[in-house]
């Protein structure tokens, strides 16, 4: 426990040391003045109604919202305009999907982002499942929504697609090929392309400098302590409680890691396959011996903080799913016990420095022998994970 309390301690640290950074950006007010500084910049994922900033680096944090700006941009490249507009928010999930085909407007105010800048803009809402694309042209105050949408008609799934028309008729003096708008999904890659193409040599993409998703490939190798004990819960006699000393076991592996596409690519969730092989006897009680070969799957978050474009602190957490093969005898006459599944959770802080990580990684108690109800085998293990990224 006491392993688990200090790996703790060490997570808490890290992310009280990791920040997010405030890069120099400038916010329009209602009057239209705008203002430079500094604005905390969280790689907005879904629409903000307001952002914290500083006016100078070692300024106090203030906070600006949506009935007093109408315009901010952070690092020229997270840029957020305010309209008043109609917005129809169906959903396209199935379980949720609506039974008509026309749209039910709702009159709101929304920072919308803005993807594309040229004599059309393109800007995205997001709210968790839901995302909306608008337009405008270059110098207008209306924002209009590409009006797509999927619907329940009588158990066939259709769409709805009056977007295509309305890019078709906004670009047509432009872009006269059909194929242009036929094969159109309503999806951000092909609306950027479009747009992109319609603005020409006009166009500013904002879309390019925003977090996407990222994979990652590592082969990992580690070196832990482990710790077992063996006991029978079913007897007021000692004569059948074993502990072993700690042992170091050394580990071999891969991870395959996504970076995911929001919040500064702080967050990212990983598989980790690791092998490892635990052998180990003791003499007390007339003696037992485990052979303890395992495969552990390790599925879990992360966290980075940091430290500049090079390096970075991280925390994690997984559940581990976990295949093995062995025995566990005891007593004079080697009495073989089954070992059983043996999943469990683990955690870890780290430090990754280019290609390279090295983690400190432990591996919460649990039992080895799931299928017995009187006898516990309690395995446990902290080391270092190195690991080098090669994709």
């Amino acid at each position: 426990m006491k392993k688990l309390y200090t790996l703790l301690l060490i997570s808490f640290c890290c992310i009280t040391y990791g920040q997010i950074n405030f890069e120099p950006g400038y916010f329009i007010d209602n009057d239209g003045n705008k203002t430079n500084c500094f604005i905390k910049n969280v790689a907005w994922r879904n629409n903000p109604v307001d952002f914290e900033y500083k006016l100078a680096e070692n300024d106090e944090t203030k906070t600006a919202g949506i009935k007093t700006v109408k315009e901010f941009c952070v690092n020229n490249a997270y840029k957020f305009k305010r309209f008043d507009l109609k917005i129809e928010k169906s959903f396209e999930m199935i379980s949720r999907l609506d039974t008509s085909p026309e749209p039910k407007w709702e009159n709101e105010t929304l920072f919308l982002k803005v993807l594309v800048e040229g004599d059309l803009v393109l800007y995205q809402f997001e709210d968790g499942n839901i995302i909306k694309y608008f337009y405008s042209s270059a110098d207008s105050e209306e924002a209009i929504q590409l009006f797509y949408k999927k619907f329940d008609n009588k158990g066939i799934i259709n769409e709805n697609n009056h977007y295509k028309q309305q890019l078709y008729n906004l670009m047509s003096n432009r872009l006269s090929e059909s194929s242009d708008f036929q094969k159109l999904k309503y999806k951000k890659s092909y609306l950027v392309k479009l747009f992109t193409k319609y603005n020409g040599n006009s166009n500013k993409d904002y879309e390019v400098k925003h977090n996407s998703g990222k994979l990652n490939l590592k082969v990992t190798a580690g070196a832990s302590m482990a710790s077992l004990s063996l006991a029978n819960s079913n007897t007021y006699s000692s004569t059948m409680n074993y502990d072993f000393d700690s042992k170091a076991v050394f580990s071999f592996g891969a991870e395959i890691e996504y970076i995911l596409p929001f919040n500064n690519k702080k967050w990212s969730v990983f598989i980790s396959p690791v092998y490892s092989s635990y052998e180990n006897s003791t003499q007390q009680n007339e003696g037992a011996s485990v052979e303890y070969n395992y495969l552990q799957i390790p599925v879990g978050v992360r966290h980075y903080m940091f430290i500049n474009d090079e390096s970075k602190i991280f925390v994690n957490a997984a559940f581990a799913f976990c295949t093995n093969s062995g025995s566990v005898k005891h007593g004079a006459n080697n009495r073989e016990l089954e070992l059983g599944s043996a999943n469990s959770f683990i955690v870890g802080a780290g430090y990754s420095y280019k290609k390279y990580s090295a983690e400190l990684r432990y591996n919460i108690q649990h039992s080895i022998l799931t299928n017995y109800t009187f006898w516990d085998c309690d395995y446990s293990t902290i080391g270092i994970m190195l690991g080098y990224k090669f994709l």
